[in-house]
């Protein structure tokens, strides 16, 4: 009896001993695993400051080789590196909002590089947004010669097209556009649209039809679908549509309004 109570106090010692040294392994390894975190911390913050510094760097030198610009009437030639600052610099200032701005280093940069891709897109992008179609139109033609297979290219000409009521021409660059990129649904629904302001009913239902198929509760596309079946006197499968946007959004006033409408027709 006294060897078994002797065996299980040296169980119970060497139990407990495990637990503690259990206890020491995992707080050791706690304190390998935060210095470790810690040296990464470090590195990282000294890569960053790095970044930060070689940035600051670029951005003044962006703008020393702009200030000569300026000052020089002369076409000047430019490193291709000095070209991919002053580049930097216009579409850092272009996502601040400061369009003007940012237009000037662009066509600064074309005057050296006529053929430069991604000041040509930046330029021909902020004609587009801010409604300078017929210049928009220019530049993306001219870009659309260099890049032909560029579904957003297509896109953005076949949209300053539609602005200028170009209609016929802006179809076929949407359609291009598809035939380049199926999947997007805005793509079809401005191919509808286009055919709606060309008085093709019956096109512009199968674009937006596709585009529902793409994207099933964009709502747009679901009002528009809807009320062109009302045009083609579709009024039960209008009716259908508008309810399934309240599906959607409960609340929807217009889709409403809309199957009131219907009812009082008798549909």
């Amino acid at each position: 009896m006294n060897n078994s109570i002797l065996e299980i106090s040296f169980l119970s010692f060497f139990s407990s001993l495990g637990g503690i040294l259990l206890i020491f392994l995992r707080k050791y390894l706690m304190i390998k695993i935060n210095l470790r975190k810690k040296k990464e911390n470090l590195l990282q913050d000294k890569v960053l400051q790095k970044e930060i510094k070689l940035q600051e760097k670029e951005k003044e030198e962006a703008k020393e080789i702009e200030e000569n610009l300026i000052e020089k009437d002369e076409k000047i030639k430019l490193t291709k590196r000095e070209i991919l600052l002053l580049f930097k610099r216009a579409d850092a200032i272009m996502a601040r909002g400061k369009d003007k701005e940012a237009e000037k280093i662009f066509i600064k940069i074309l005057a050296i590089d006529d053929k430069h891709l991604a000041a040509n897109t930046k330029l021909a992008l902020l004609f587009l947004r801010r409604g300078d179609f017929k210049k928009a139109e220019s530049l993306h033609k001219n870009l659309i010669e260099m890049k032909p297979k560029d579904p957003a290219l297509n896109t953005n000409l076949a949209l300053a097209l539609f602005n200028q009521k170009k209609f016929s021409e802006a179809a076929f660059y949407f359609q291009k556009s598809i035939n380049l990129d199926p999947s997007n649904g805005e793509r079809h629904c401005n191919l509808g649209k286009t055919f709606l302001a060309m008085g093709n009913l019956a096109e512009a239902q199968k674009c937006f039809k596709k585009a529902v198929k793409l994207k099933p509760r964009e709502i747009e596309y679901l009002f528009l679908l809807a009320e062109n079946e009302k045009e083609l006197r579709n009024f039960d499968q209008s009716k259908k549509i508008f309810e399934k946007i309240l599906k959607i959004q409960p609340f929807n006033q217009e889709a409403k309004e809309e199957i009131r409408s219907l009812e009082i027709l008798g549909f």
